[in-house]
C-alpha cells in the first residue's frame, strides 16, 4: 500500500535525515511521492501483474522510469 503523504510530509519537516520510501509506489502515483522522498525502494512493482514473485516486466520498469523522467 502506498504510504501517507501526510506522514511522509511531517516526516520530511522533522528531520534532515533522507527519506526513503520502501512500499506502494507506482508509475501512476510517482508524481505525488517523489518531492517528498530522497531515495524509493522499488520491486514488485517491476513485476507481471505487481506480484513479487512473478518475473520482471519491461513495461511496468519503462512506464516508472518515464513517470520519473517527468518528476
Amino acid at each position: 500500500h502506498p504510504p501517507s503523504v501526510a506522514d511522509l510530509e511531517s516526516v520530511r519537516g522533522a528531520t534532515n535525515l533522507p527519506v526513503i520510501i520502501g512500499s506502494g509506489l507506482s508509475a501512476e502515483n510517482l508524481a505525488d511521492y517523489a518531492p517528498l522522498a530522497d531515495a524509493f525502494i522499488v520491486g514488485s512493482e517491476f513485476k507481471e501483474k505487481g506480484r513479487w514473485d512473478a518475473p520482471l516486466d519491461r513495461r511496468r520498469i519503462d512506464a516508472f522510469l518515464e513517470a520519473l523522467d517527468h518528476c
